[in-house]
């Protein structure tokens, strides 16, 4: 398994536990403290090649708007936008 990490995440303990179970085919997340469904600021997964080319296909050529997300998929399971949904920490409304 792999771990993405912001440099303002700091583990408790031992990351073995969190990449055993990544190893399992889960995706491991946290939501966001401002409101956000999913904070990237920590991920662990199993690499596929599936996953990799599906977020290559998504990437490819699409724009964010505040009112329909990015590529047009909308916010869910927010609501609606929210802090940071342009992929990014964002202070003041600037990304």
């Amino acid at each position: 398994a792999v771990a993405f990490y912001d440099q303002d995440v700091e583990f408790q303990g031992s990351v073995a536990e969190v990449l055993l179970c990544a190893s399992t085919g889960r995706f491991l997340s946290t939501s966001g403290g401002v409101g956000e469904p999913l904070n990237v600021g920590f991920f662990a997964l199993r690499p596929d090649k599936r996953l990799l080319r599906a977020a290559e296909i998504f990437a490819e050529g699409i724009t964010f708007d505040r009112t329909t997300g990015w590529g047009g998929s909308g916010f869910k399971p927010a609501g609606g936008y929210f802090i940071g949904a342009e992929c990014g920490q964002v202070d003041g409304g600037e990304a």
